[in-house]
């Protein structure tokens, strides 16, 4: 069972209505696939509570009050499920672990869970699904990938998130035929296969054309939009490095709203960013270079005809950016931050850097002026972020925090 580590101030940060609306945050890049979030109290974060949280990347998700975390303790993965109000354990579920990475850059899962349905739904990085129930943690079903080979070309293990798009679960395990597959999320049957896409590390979201669901993937090729009922690929766009070794991670990040949406893509690699008018075929061009935003690891999002984000390789120094998004105008660059993961808590930008930085800031084109500065986390910070009920969730290198913001 884990221990929970500390209860700061919990009587007067849990019971104050921070925030007037609050969402689930049930999967990767939250309840829109875009990391925006409801407006956050004025008042400078404090700890709620903190959990220890072992090892991985795998960012935290919430579902009816309740907090789901994925991770690996010395040789064994698990699921664990917290009061998003007080932090205590409800339940954990605990199976050995089989994967061992190649490059040393550590054993734990990259993928998020996703909650669908009364089940929360984990990816190992061995190429693994498991669904348990919310409630208890039972296990309701397992669907490993066939023949237990991961690519070699998926070089720290699958990282991509599964993603609940029409009712179904997809994923990108990219072998053989199992390119993309796409299966029922209450059995783990497997309903639909496209073959002839390698895998990547970037989560697919939904997208919507005249009405009709699709799925927006970047696998390790590039951008394909799938038809979400029948999987057939409508369109494919090349992206992708030149270099072996190198992957997409950043998630299509739409720019506008509904059907009249453009699309970004970003990577980095010498990759670069590509704004286009639509996901479409025959959507046009409206920029791309390797010199506005090109995302490492984490996805970009977009506010008000703007993209903030980080721009460059993690391992270089990167820097938070806000880029014009029709034209890939750079409006303002900020250097102190390095890498890390920005979400829209309202009109503010919530930057929670890799080095453990916490920087508040309204999201304008003007300028970066964060209300509030400081390193409440130990670095490395890779896993994405979450928001639910005026409670800030980051997962650090030995923790899992509860951030809570008071009144002014």
């Amino acid at each position: 069972m884990d221990k929970l580590l500390s209860l700061l101030g919990m009587g007067l940060f849990c019971t104050i209505p921070i925030g007037k609306a609050h969402s689930d945050w049930p999967h990767f890049l939250g309840p829109t696939g875009d990391l925006h979030a409801p407006a956050l109290a004025m008042g400078a974060p404090k700890s709620a509570w903190q959990v220890t949280a072992n090892e991985g990347f795998s960012g935290a998700v919430t579902a009816n009050g309740k907090v789901f975390l994925y991770g690996r303790s010395e040789r064994n993965e698990f699921v664990r499920s917290f009061d998003l109000a007080t932090g205590k354990t409800d339940w954990q579920q605990t199976w050995p672990a089989v994967y061992e990475d190649n490059y040393s850059r550590g054993n734990g899962p990259r993928a998020t869970p996703v909650c669908h349905q009364g089940l929360v739904i984990v990816m190992g990085p061995e190429g693994t699904l498991r669904a348990l129930s919310q409630e208890s943690g039972v296990l309701a079903w397992k669907w490993n990938l066939p023949g237990g080979m991961i690519p070699r070309d998926a070089f720290f293990g699958y990282g991509f998130s599964p993603s609940i798009i029409q009712g179904k679960l997809w994923i990108n395990p990219g072998v053989e035929d199992l390119g993309i597959v796409a299966l029922d999320p209450k059995t783990g049957k497997i309903l639909h296969q496209v073959p002839g896409h390698k895998a990547g590390y970037s989560t697919p979201i939904p997208w919507t054309i005249g009405g009709k669901v699709h799925g927006a993937f970047v696998t390790r090729e590039g951008f394909s939009l799938v038809d979400a009922t029948t999987a057939e690929v409508l369109h494919r766009i090349p992206f992708r490095a030149r270099s072996e070794a190198s992957v997409n991670a950043a998630t299509p990040v739409k720019i506008g709203q509904g059907d009249n949406a453009g699309i970004f893509l970003t990577a980095c690699y010498a990759t670069g960013g590509l704004a286009l008018s639509g996901a479409e075929k025959g959507a046009k061009t409206l920029w791309k270079n390797d010199s506005s935003l090109s995302s490492h690891f984490a996805t970009p999002i977009y506010h008000k005809g703007h993209l903030y984000g980080f721009h460059g390789r993690q391992e270089e120094g990167a820097q938070l950016r806000c880029v014009e998004a029709e034209t890939g105008l750079v409006k303002w660059t900020e250097d102190s931050l390095g890498c890390g993961w920005v979400i829209l808590c309202g009109e503010e930008l919530v930057v929670v850097a890799e080095d453990g930085t916490l920087a508040i800031a309204p999201a304008t084109p003007m300028l970066f002026r964060p209300r509030h500065n400081s390193k409440p986390f130990v670095g490395p910070v890779r896993a994405a972020p979450a928001a639910d009920r005026g409670l800030l969730l980051v997962r650090d290198a030995k923790n899992l925090h509860a951030m809570a913001f008071g009144p002014k």
